[in-house]
């Protein structure tokens, strides 16, 4: 009996989301640690801090399957996962943008924050425009995929934006 490959059309969307919260940290540290040790790339200090994220990541994902599995579809998980993600996601942008203000001077520094104080409100007007189409579209698991896709498609432009023309 031959076995039926495993599409995102055949997942239910609650199962695509718990997939991508871990798949993609083990992906990104897997990645930097291949090619740390088996291609060669020494990292920078900032590349060593970078991994803590993901391994608590990849821990609390992990926990959090074994313990939530029976409510994993339940509101008020989905509420606690949201409340978690905006105060991890604005600690994190609070700290980075602080370092990287740090490192210019201060008519970049100035710009900088301009633009990542208008990002941040664009992408929480963006977000909350779109909860009333998610929800028909799906529910909760359907605005758990589409956190994952977002999450996906913001590292997607970041490393688009790092590699320059």
């Amino acid at each position: 009996m031959a076995s039926e490959a495993i599409t995102p059309a055949r997942l239910a969307p609650a199962a695509l989301a718990r997939r991508f919260a871990l798949g993609v940290p083990v992906v990104l540290l897997g990645g930097a640690l291949l090619s740390q040790h088996v291609g060669g790339l020494h990292p920078c200090e900032m590349c060593y801090w970078q991994r803590w994220p993901h391994a608590f990541a990849i821990a609390v994902a992990a926990l959090a399957f074994l313990w939530l599995l029976p409510n994993w579809q339940g509101p008020a998980l989905f509420i606690v996962a949201i409340f978690a993600f905006v105060a991890i996601d604005n600690l994190r942008s609070v700290s980075g943008s602080a370092m990287a203000m740090r490192l210019c001077v201060p008519a970049v520094a100035a710009t900088q924050f301009s633009l990542m104080m208008a990002a941040a409100n664009l992408g929480i007007s963006a977000g909350s425009a779109s909860l009333g189409a998610l929800d028909r579209l799906g529910g909760i698991p359907a605005m758990l995929v589409a956190l994952a896709v977002m999450g996906l498609a913001s590292a997607g432009v970041a490393l688009w934006s790092r590699a320059g023309p």
